[in-house]
C-alpha cells in the first residue's frame, strides 16, 4: 500500500483489507470502523493498549510547569496536559531501518551513477 502523498487514508486502508480478504466491504469497514473506536476508547479510559509484534499506545498527564517565551524572555505557566506515547515493537523497528537503509543505498547508487556518468 504505497501512495505518492506518503499518507495513507482510511479509504485506502478499507479497499486493501478488502482487496486481499473475501468479505464484503461493508463489513471490512464495520470491522475497521469497530476496531479504531475500541482502540480510541481504550485510550480515552487511561488504559495502556498493546497489540504485540505491532504497537503500544499509552497516554499520560504531564504535570504543570514553568516555561519561558524565548521572544519575550517572559516566564509563563504551562497547564497541566495529556501526552501521548506510542512504542514500535522491535521487529517493526527493524523492518523500518531495513526500508531506510535500502532506500539510502539505492540514492547512493544513483548519485554514484550519475557523477561516473559526467566523468
Amino acid at each position: 500500500m504505497r501512495k505518492e502523498n506518503g499518507r495513507v487514508t482510511m479509504h485506502d486502508l478499507i479497499d486493501e483489507v478488502y482487496d486481499k480478504n473475501v468479505y464484503k466491504k461493508e463489513i471490512v469497514q464495520k470491522i475497521i470502523m469497530d476496531f479504531l473506536d475500541e482502540l480510541n476508547d481504550s485510550i480515552i479510559n487511561n488504559e495502556q493498549v498493546s497489540l504485540r509484534s505491532y504497537f503500544s499506545v499509552r497516554h499520560k498527564i504531564q504535570n504543570p510547569r514553568k516555561a519561558r517565551n524565548m521572544c519575550t524572555n517572559e516566564i509563563i505557566e504551562l497547564p497541566e496536559r495529556m501526552k501521548f506515547r506510542t512504542d514500535f515493537a522491535h521487529s517493526t523497528i527493524q523492518k523500518l531501518n531495513d526500508v531506510y537503509t535500502r532506500e539510502k543505498r539505492k540514492k547512493k547508487t544513483l548519485n554514484n551513477n550519475r557523477i561516473e556518468g559526467l566523468n
